[in-house]
């Protein structure tokens, strides 16, 4: 029952705003860019100050499943995702796995939503893997905190 809960704890969490939320955005986006090229993209950019998909994130040299994934399809130079990621390497954002994802979906005519729940397929099996060796271990899988005050 725990392990069930952490999952659903997981995937409630998971249209925040950066990873997960990000791909639905991304995939807006590149709607936005068929229907008004790269005008779209510099409103957006003005508007937000990011671009849903393009992002650094915790990747020096830019998240490599993104980068990967986007590679492999081979875009046409006007299709919307060519389009995005030619002008986002201007302003220094490689894409991310979330714009690979929108950008697959577009590529092979998925329905709308389908890039977010591909991530949150791939996510789930991650979390189910964590809930598994938490629950054997006794022990919280990757902490990223660090106390600094009292104990």
């Amino acid at each position: 029952m725990t392990r069930c809960v952490f999952l659903l704890g997981a995937l409630c969490a998971l249209e925040g705003r950066r990873h997960g939320g990000h791909t639905t955005l991304a995939e807006a986006l590149l709607d936005e860019v068929e229907r008004e090229g790269v005008a779209a993209l510099r409103r957006a950019l003005r508007r937000d100050g990011l671009l849903p998909g393009f992002w650094g994130g915790g990747y020096y040299e830019g998240d490599p499943r993104g980068r990967e994934l986007v590679a492999r399809l081979r875009l046409a130079p006007r299709d919307p995702a060519a389009r995005a990621i030619a002008f986002a390497a201007g302003q220094g954002l490689p894409p991310t796995l979330d714009l690979g994802l929108a950008a697959l979906a577009r590529t092979h005519r998925l329905p709308q939503g389908a890039a977010f729940a591909i991530f949150a397929l791939g996510r789930s099996a991650g979390w189910v893997a964590h809930a598994l060796e938490q629950a054997g271990t006794g022990q919280l899988i990757r902490p990223r905190a660090v106390v600094t005050g009292p104990a």
